[in-house]
């Protein structure tokens, strides 16, 4: 596997040379689940980690939980590989290809979630059209470097990630700050749900965004960045008293 550390978390610097990906300029390709409810007025995006496949959520059974809850909610996973990352064409192409289509469709409420690098994806969207995002749901999040998530708590943790943002990335500054203001739960930001194993190799960045958001949208479990523990973990946010709640048919 291709480490992460040498691909995502230098999005946009020389190290992403040396990362063979496919290019970002094509359309996405989006799979659609749809609810057993017709008409359903609320869509889930589903972006997937660094080198997994959109259909992996399907297959590791994450929209089944979806249907399984009775929230009447349809789903579409992307496949939103590295390429559209590295050609800073995930926000433009994600619009254009899913969140556009979907507003014209008729769905009044969009969730985006994100595995991994697919919930820096996801935090990158929302920052950028936060009008377009009711709900955030982001498991195991890539957020960055270790070295910022330790530059962080220094700092004294998602409130201060001014006086470390001059030591970040491009990206890791935008999904910081983001973090940051999303953290001040204002009534037009979009709600945020985490979750994230404590075994996780980015677990202290989990951490500072789960110390920044209300107790009751954080749910952890004993696993590692893999898909067992991301599957229990989105198994644990469905049935979560607010996780898929508030949703209706139209």
């Amino acid at each position: 596997m291709v480490n992460i550390h040498l691909c995502a978390a230098a999005l946009g610097a020389a190290l992403l040379a040396g990362c063979a990906t496919p290019s970002g300029t094509s359309p996405l390709t989006k799979h659609v689940f749809a609810a057993e409810c017709a008409d359903s007025d609320t869509l889930l995006v589903m972006l997937p980690g660094l080198h997994d496949r959109a259909a992996e959520m399907a297959e590791h059974g994450l929209v089944d939980v979806v249907h399984r809850s009775g929230a009447g909610i349809d789903v579409v996973t992307v496949d939103a590989h590295l390429g559209y990352y590295k050609d800073r064409t995930l926000i433009d192409r994600l619009r254009r290809d899913v969140i556009e289509p979907a507003k014209t469709s008729g769905y009044s409420s969009i969730w985006l979630a994100g595995i991994s690098l697919g919930g820096l994806g996801s935090l990158l969207y929302s920052q950028s059209h936060p009008q377009d995002v009711d709900r955030l749901f982001l498991l195991a999040p890539y957020l960055g470097r270790p070295s910022t998530a330790d530059l962080l708590e220094s700092a004294g943790g998602v409130a201060a990630w001014r006086s470390a943002a001059s030591r970040m990335l491009v990206h890791e500054e935008r999904a910081w700050s983001w973090l940051h203001t999303l953290s001040r739960r204002q009534a037009d930001a979009p709600e945020v749900f985490l979750g994230y194993g404590h075994l996780d190799r980015y677990a202290k960045s989990h951490e500072l965004v789960a110390d920044a958001l209300p107790a009751d949208r954080v749910v952890s479990v004993d696993g590692g960045h893999d898909w067992k523990t991301w599957a229990e973990l989105w198994q644990r946010l469905g049935t979560h008293r607010n996780g898929f709640a508030g949703t209706a048919c139209r």
